[in-house]
């Protein structure tokens, strides 16, 4: 959990920076970004990884991830979302509230 809280924002700057500074990796920074957030979602949704991971744990990771997933929305708007995965979530609106509908330059 720790890996992930510290990581989190800072890969965000990452790609953020990656979309902004080389245009041309674009499609491959999406099928990039979707192909781990598929993996993302084979995890929050394995029945076993859930009942072993303390639930505190699991839904604050969760969160994360969500908030991961609107951040790649907003850097790629107009294809498919990868929240609309999330949308039963509860922890949904946790991971919306934590990405804070930041309107970074994404030009």
């Amino acid at each position: 959990m720790t890996n992930q809280l510290f990581n989190c924002p800072i890969d965000m700057v990452v790609e953020h920076n990656l979309r902004r500074k080389y245009p041309e990796l674009r499609y491959s920074q999406l099928v990039s970004l979707r192909r781990q957030n598929e993996e993302v979602l084979k995890m929050c949704t394995d029945p076993e990884i859930r009942k072993i991971t303390p639930p505190f744990i699991f839904h604050a990771s969760l969160a994360l991830n969500c908030a991961y997933a609107v951040f790649i929305d907003h850097l790629f708007p107009g294809v498919p979302s990868c929240v609309e995965a999330f949308r039963t979530s509860e922890d949904l609106s946790t991971g919306r509230k934590l990405f804070g509908g930041r309107k970074l330059p994404i030009s």
